[in-house]
């Protein structure tokens, strides 16, 4: 979304548009409509000012009280409160890299989130890589793709974006994709133009 200084991401099972995730053609699938101001209170810790997590700081109760009432009128439609919750629109501010990784097994964040994200970067003209893998709603941590252990890939990527080293991680295929017959991986040089067969 253009936040200064900022350059790169890597989006682990990463939502890319709150109303897909929340909502499926106008019925919501959560057990309320308003589940992100839950989710965002859950998982930006850096908002409370006490180490229990029980005191928000001034002004953020409040921000996800409206979030939670602008979401819950629209009892599932589109409206503005969804609009401003999708990333992959805001394309034309994407000012760094991103490595999107996304399970395939994933029931929580499903892959048209990582379908958007690549679509938003390949429309930005930055660069996007992207690792689909045959576990679920998980990081890869001591996982091999494609015969290298994440971590390294990781290491690699950071170096490389946020340190100016020179380690090829940019030159790997776009696209690496786990296979669910036999866990064997195929890589892609692009997105969306690429067959399935036999992955």
């Amino acid at each position: 979304t253009g936040v200064e200084g900022l350059r790169t991401i890597i989006p682990v099972a990463g939502i890319a548009n709150w109303y897909d995730y929340t909502n499926s053609q106008g019925i919501p699938i959560r057990d309320d409509v308003n589940y992100t101001d839950m989710l965002a209170s859950s998982n930006c810790g850096g908002v409370y000012t006490d180490e229990a997590w029980t005191k928000l700081k001034s002004g953020y109760g409040s921000y996800l009280w409206q979030i939670a009432q602008d979401e819950s009128t629209t009892n599932g439609d589109y409206a503005e409160i969804w609009d401003m919750m999708n990333y992959s629109d805001d394309y034309a501010n994407i000012k760094c890299s991103a490595f999107v990784v996304q399970g395939l097994n994933d029931f929580n964040v499903d892959t048209n989130h990582a379908d958007s994200m690549m679509q938003a970067f390949s429309k930005s003209g930055q660069t996007a890589k992207l690792v689909l893998h045959q576990r679920a709603h998980a990081s890869l941590n001591g996982f091999n793709v494609n015969g290298v252990l994440w971590e390294e890939i990781l290491n690699k990527w950071l170096c490389h974006y946020l340190y100016d080293v020179q380690n090829g991680i940019e030159n790997m295929p776009q696209v690496s994709v786990q296979s669910n017959v036999d866990g064997s991986w195929k890589t892609y040089d692009t997105w969306r133009d690429f067959s399935f067969e036999q992955v």
